[in-house]
């Protein structure tokens, strides 16, 4: 397995949430530790005692963040309350979905002062696929529940160009994007201020010529302001309307090839993701588009029509 096989791992992990979340990474543990991690079932009005699991042998304790939580807050109250509720703990261990920051970082920091016979460790997405990177294809098949599409050869991944990632707040994409927003206002209300003031068909063409030509200056003069646009409003747009979820990833502009990612908080990350055309005979390249559901579909640049494949949310591909 490669690079690709992790990332594929880390995409079908980071698209689950809740407990179907914390169903894969028991399975994850269970196969890990080979028989030695034991599972633990909420009781009620008693809880787990901040733990989903934990090893007997070596006194590790894990707890698994399910849901959207505010990180730091759980990390702390999961600890405090594996602390009190077990007799000895020699390591605790984070798991979530979501990416550890500066902020989860400071709080285990605390805690590790706090307690320092106690180690602290955490597990993500990302942690999880590169450890089962080395599982056998039987283990992988055991904790994901299905095997790997990218062993089948009828199937396409659609590839990151990593180089072309762009990652930024949703306040920085407001802000790189509002020159463009101005120009766009400017040059609209000029063709409009011109066409409705003299209401000719003389004053409209010439309004129109005049809104080509500063957009085309623009375009010369402005391509600083262009290359920094991150299409603040789209994005805005697809978390409103639930097409854009935390953790997930969609498609934000279909003529430029560019898909968005939610990551962590207001994080975000623009990609530009391809795949090899597989049909016999074709060299083309296969791009993402929307379809009228809102589901991927892949379309050959070479033939668009007869050469298209369904795609899943984890960017693999087969043909119609």
């Amino acid at each position: 397995m490669d690079w690709m096989d992790t990332e594929y791992i880390e995409t079908v992990l980071k698209d689950k949430k809740g407990l179907e979340f914390q169903k894969y990474v028991e399975n994850f543990l269970r196969k890990k530790y080979v028989g030695e991690f034991q599972q633990v079932d909420s009781k009620g009005r008693l809880g787990d005692g901040g733990k989903d699991g934990y090893i007997r042998s070596t006194r590790e304790y894990f707890a698994i963040s399910s849901q959207e939580d505010d990180l730091p807050r759980k990390i702390r109250r999961d600890f405090i309350s594996c602390v009190n509720k077990n007799l000895l703990v020699n390591k605790f261990i984070f798991v979530s979905y979501q990416k550890i920051g500066p902020r989860e970082c400071d709080v285990l920091d605390q805690l590790q002062l706090n307690h320092p016979d106690i180690k602290f460790e955490t597990m993500n997405a990302r942690y999880i696929a590169k450890e089962m990177v080395h599982f056998s294809k039987r283990d992988v098949l055991a904790v994901l529940g299905k095997p790997l599409p990218f062993l089948d050869p009828n199937i396409i991944y659609f590839h990151e160009e990593r180089e072309k990632r762009v990652s930024f707040t949703l306040w920085e994409s407001a802000k790189d994007s509002v020159p463009v927003y101005i120009a766009v206002a400017v040059v609209c209300g000029l063709f409009c201020g011109i066409s409705l003031h003299y209401m000719t068909e003389s004053a409209m063409l010439l309004a129109f010529v005049g809104s080509l030509a500063l957009l085309f200056v623009y375009y010369k003069l402005g391509k600083k302001s262009l290359k920094n646009f991150k299409y603040a409003h789209k994005i805005v747009f697809l978390i409103l309307t639930d097409r854009l979820r935390r953790g997930g990833e969609t498609i934000l502009n279909e003529n430029f090839h560019l898909t968005v990612s939610w990551d962590q908080g207001w994080n975000f990350s623009i990609r530009h993701r391809s795949a090899d055309c597989i049909k016999k005979g074709c060299s083309g390249k296969v791009y993402l588009y929307n379809t009228e559901v809102n589901t991927f579909i892949g379309r050959c640049e070479k033939d668009d029509i007869n050469h298209t494949y369904n795609v899943d949310r984890n960017f693999y591909a087969d043909l119609n």
